[in-house]
């Protein structure tokens, strides 16, 4: 399908998605006055795990400024390093190895779907074979937390193995306050760096190119070697299940302009045409005056690394189809409330602040609890509020235009979990199968019969 008729679909879909949005109650809620209360910098950010459950989410101010407290707890400085590195890994949920008392060391990074049955998928974004390169013709690297709340609770339902997932009710649920995290990391040095981002050290793996089929592959090796590198935190989802949304809301963050926005209409059309610079301005993603058409291709065809200093040929010119992932952008409810926090955050947060660095690129939950019917075996598509094609522009990259795989939900649903390799069984639907921390846990422990 060419860019042309793939952005034709996408806006037929996306005007009902329009509608559909405007339909549903809470996305009439006022937006005004939206602002992160500044007691959070003097009486301390109050965990979100708590307000969480007792939070009144009536208006999408309250869900977004629920966001914005989880993202401001998990990144509070601990020992040097913030809150959400301190929290269970899926390796720890699986040995239940995790210790509280215990400081984390440096993190082990990967890619972002590592399929031992898809060499192209072992470098490339998930639900595409679409590889992020940096302006330094860096890769991007991953790392998924859950909270200790949410650990206990998948542990003690024994929810940490694929036997207990099989054995789980199809009607089980996580506890209200339970928040994932999974978090974009870009390699930086001297030379290069990410504007308001928070850096680190950590470990990852090199690459390698080998020939699949005849073809030149990018893959991580099966005992790949380990390098520290010096990293900037690119994107966090924040994900977490509140009152009343036993879906979860789905988050996004990134450093404030990670990539440009593409300027659309109240209809979700872009307002240039394809051979039309985005921006003038060029950001650690996109290369100014790069043009609509050139933005968020996947170069997988022509794409090259080069083993020794593990650089790519080829940069991915990163953009963002829809500001604030809503149709219609920040002239909608949802869009206000978004960037009256986003503009609160400039002002409200202390200089110094590690996430003051950061905006809100959208969030995403839906009206499923409300309305009665199950929400077993579904993908919430016809039930969606807030920023209902919800991409950010350095995790998901390659899918914002494609009607599929342009929300959250479209991926984390309910639906019975068909495994990327074809040997293992499907797992019956059920409401845990939104969590893909859980999903990948149950391919990384099943046993084969």
């Amino acid at each position: 399908m060419s860019f042309c008729q793939s952005l034709t679909t996408f806006r037929v879909v996306a005007a009902l998605f329009a509608l559909t949005a405007l339909s549903l109650p809470s996305n009439t809620a006022s937006a005004a006055d939206c602002t992160i209360p500044s007691s959070w910098f003097t009486d301390g950010i109050p965990d979100p795990q708590d307000t969480a459950v007792s939070t009144n989410f009536n208006s999408f101010c309250k869900f977004h400024t629920w966001v914005w407290n989880a993202f401001l707890w998990s990144m509070e400085e601990q020992d040097g390093v913030v809150r959400f590195e301190t929290f269970p890994t899926q390796q720890q949920t699986i040995d239940e190895s995790f210790d509280p008392v215990l400081a984390p060391g440096i993190p082990t990074l990967e890619l972002r779907a590592a399929k031992d049955d898809h060499a192209i998928d072992s470098v490339a974004q998930a639900g595409t074979d679409g590889l992020l390169v940096a302006q330094n013709m860096r890769g991007v690297y991953y790392s998924q937390y859950i909270t200790p709340k949410m650990y206990d609770q998948v542990t003690g339902l024994d929810w940490n193995n694929a036997e207990g997932l099989t054995n789980a009710p199809s009607d089980a649920t996580f506890n209200f306050g339970n928040i994932e995290y999974k978090a974009a990391w870009a390699v930086v040095d001297d030379s290069f760096s990410v504007p308001g981002a928070y850096t680190r050290p950590a470990m990852i793996p090199e690459l390698a190119t080998v020939e699949v089929n005849g073809v030149p592959t990018i893959v991580v090796p099966a005992d790949p070697t380990y390098v520290q590198v010096e990293v900037a935190l690119i994107g966090l989802h924040v994900v977490g299940w509140i009152n009343k949304h036993s879906e979860a809301i789905w988050a996004s963050f990134s450093p404030i302009d990670i990539a440009p926005i593409v300027p659309t209409d109240d209809n979700g059309n872009p307002t240039i045409e394809p051979n039309d610079p985005v921006s003038t301005t060029g950001t650690p993603f996109y290369t100014a005056n790069t043009t609509l058409a050139d933005c968020n291709q996947t170069n997988l065809p022509i794409q090259r690394l080069n083993d020794t200093t593990q650089e790519f040929r080829i940069a991915t010119q990163a953009c963002q189809f829809y500001a604030a992932g809503t149709i219609g952008g920040f002239s909608t409810g949802n869009g206000k409330a978004i960037q009256q926090l986003n503009d609160s955050a400039l002002t409200v947060i202390p200089d110094g602040n590690i996430g003051k660095g950061y905006s809100e690129i959208g969030a995403v939950w839906s009206t499923a609890d409300k309305t009665g019917v199950s929400k077993v075996n579904s993908t919430f598509q016809d039930a969606l509020v807030g920023s209902n094609v919800l991409s950010n522009p350095v995790i998901e990259t390659f899918t914002q235009t494609q009607a599929s795989q342009h929300n959250c939900f479209s991926c984390h649903n309910s639906l019975q979990y068909q495994p990327s390799n074809p040997t293992i069984k499907p797992l019956h639907a059920s409401m845990l199968n939104l969590s893909h921390f859980l999903m990948q846990i149950y391919e990384d422990t099943y046993q084969q019969e």
